[in-house]
């Protein structure tokens, strides 16, 4: 069972309090402190829900015009989901590009602009690589 940031930090609160003991105003503060980060990491996860709610739309609208205007079906997108997904070797609904190896022999992060080592700038294949 996996508990949430905000139950971790109350049961170290909790836990502190027990061996430690806590003066009236520190329980407050403590329970602020909570209330804040509670607070903040609902915020950012309707931000995030917003963002995704978007790429869903948006995805839907693209798809819906690339079908109308095309001989495009939903089994031949249904295929091409299944072949991009098996193609890093394991099928698990999720897109895991293949290392990248730089001329002088280290592997380079996608996200790095330039090899690490020889300093060699990082050149994307598609736009996808550098995602």
């Amino acid at each position: 069972m996996a508990i949430n940031p905000i139950q971790a930090a109350n049961i170290l609160f909790g836990v502190w309090e027990v061996l430690h003991g806590a003066p009236e105003e520190a329980q407050q503060d403590s329970g602020t402190r909570i209330v804040e980060v509670e607070t903040r990491g609902d915020r950012d996860y309707e931000a995030l829900k917003e963002r995704y709610d978007r790429l869903v739309l948006v995805v839907h609208a693209m798809w819906t015009l690339v079908a109308e205007k095309t001989a495009i079906t939903d089994a031949d997108l249904a295929k091409q989901i299944t072949d991009l997904d098996a193609a890093d070797g394991t099928v698990d609904g999720r897109v895991t590009a293949p290392p990248v190896q730089c001329s002088c022999g280290a592997m380079v992060c996608r996200k790095m602009k330039r090899c690490m080592f020889c300093g060699k700038p990082y050149e994307a294949g598609t736009t996808f690589d550098t995602l």
